[in-house]
């Protein structure tokens, strides 16, 4: 209909190059410089049309094509993107200058290679460590109604970032100590392939200990952390065991935890200025997740405690607390 409309118009007269316009016809086209032939002057060369910057790179933040930034700005949502390989799936994240600081937890350019929990997944989890040490964000493809099932915190998680569609994937984002360790909490939850986590070391089971606290696991994951805590009571007042007043605080019976406290007045030195930590020996213990009423305890109980050191170094101490008997000692 439009082409006929359009061969009329051109039909009723005749437009030689040089005449006017006729403004009662609309112009549905730019006027160029045709000559008598119908040919462009050879002198006169149009150059193809090309695309404004601004209608090209419109999705593409500014920061992309700024070549006075010197360096100091990236595209952090086109990089996640292209590292996830799902540019259909909203990625977004703050570019900024990395100088500033941010408060909002945002996914960086380097996401780890989606991991695949089970094959009935309906979300995206994205799992980024809470502090910025070096570890890498991870991606798991997870059931909702599984890990809701199993805890209330991912329940409220999956119900505020509920989609509409039910066919839409659920994207959502959490921040945890140990981002890499939730694969394994993950499987465990999904029943995947659970026979080889029977003999674990006592380091990743108080990182599973810490998940399973922050995220409210305690009676989905029971029957392991029972396993886990039989396996290792027999050494948990050995050195690199500490955190058992953790586990057996929050997860077990309270198993060794008097004589742990014990051992720890004697064998560790005073606690370090900042708080964080005490030395065994020759070696650093982090007290990052001793209960506090258990550090404060072991403080106390050093405080008002002799040393246990004999000879010479227990006579000064004691000279040092009690200066009016300092006369009477002979050396």
């Amino acid at each position: 209909m439009s082409i006929q409309l359009i061969r009329r118009r051109r039909s009723n007269k005749k437009t030689e190059p040089g005449d006017p316009p006729n403004p009662a016809e609309p112009e549905l086209r730019p006027q160029l410089p045709y000559s008598r032939n119908g040919h462009l002057p050879e002198e006169e060369v149009i150059p193809p049309e090309i695309p404004s910057t601004s209608d090209t790179d419109a999705s593409v933040p500014e920061c992309t094509r700024s070549e006075e930034s010197g360096g100091t700005l990236k595209s952090c949502r086109v990089e996640a993107l292209e590292a996830t390989g799902s540019p259909g799936r909203s990625v977004e994240t703050t570019t900024e200058d990395p100088g500033k600081d941010s408060k909002a937890v945002q996914i960086p350019a380097s996401v780890g290679i989606p991991i695949e929990i089970t094959k009935d997944h309906d979300s995206v989890i994205f799992a980024c460590p809470n502090n910025d040490n070096g570890l890498e964000v991870q991606q798991f493809l997870v059931s909702s109604h599984i890990l809701s099932f199993s805890s209330p915190i991912f329940r409220a998680i999956f119900d505020s970032n509920q989609s509409h569609d039910k066919n839409e994937t659920n994207t959502v984002q959490i921040s945890c100590d140990y981002p890499s360790v939730l694969s394994i909490v993950f499987r465990l939850l999904h029943f995947d392939s659970v026979e080889d986590l029977f003999d674990i070391d006592f380091a990743l089971f108080v990182q599973i200990a810490v998940i399973c606290e922050e995220f409210e696991l305690h009676r989905a994951l029971r029957p392991w952390m029972y396993i886990w805590s039989e396996k290792h009571s027999k050494n948990a007042l050995e050195p690199g065991y500490e955190d058992w007043l953790y586990i057996s605080r929050n997860f077990g019976s309270g198993e060794k935890l008097e004589e742990l406290i014990d051992v720890l007045v004697k064998e560790c030195g005073p606690i370090s200025d900042c708080g964080t930590y005490f030395c065994r020996g020759d070696r650093k213990v982090l007290t990052r997740y001793w209960p506090e009423d258990i550090l404060e305890r072991i403080i106390s109980l050093k405080q008002n405690s002799k040393p246990s050191i004999p000879g010479r170094e227990l006579e000064s101490w004691e000279l040092s607390r009690e200066p009016e008997l300092a006369e009477e000692w002979e050396w």
